[in-house]
């Protein structure tokens, strides 16, 4: 695994998702008993594995996040920065509000 600074500032992992989870099993009884899909941004534990992102994560549950979802967050918080010129943009909370959608596709909730 890949060492890298979450968003929290802690240093933690990265990698995909099925070599963090040897198996579809272990993902889903800690996915169905965390809530780790919804975290990813998924529907369904299946969608999720089928997916496979690369992931992030660290010993603050505020760093178990989908990669692609952090940098469409950091994209979308820059450019709101830039227009506004406002540098309160909680990046954690906006990363909560994005998700995958059937085809795949990252969409607000």
């Amino acid at each position: 695994m890949r060492r890298v600074k979450c968003i929290s500032g802690t240093i933690g992992w990265q990698d995909k998702l099925q070599k963090v989870y040897g198996s579809l099993d272990e993902f889903r009884e800690f996915a169905n008993f965390y809530g780790i899909y919804k975290r990813l941004g998924f529907v369904s534990v299946k969608d999720a594995w089928d997916a496979n992102p690369v992931i992030q994560g660290s010993t603050n549950p505020i760093d178990f996040r989908c990669v692609e979802l952090i940098k469409e967050a950091k994209r979308i918080k820059k450019q709101y920065e830039k227009e506004t010129g406002n540098k309160d943009f909680d990046l954690a909370d906006f990363i909560d509000q994005l998700k995958f959608n059937a085809k795949g596709k990252i969409i607000k909730k």
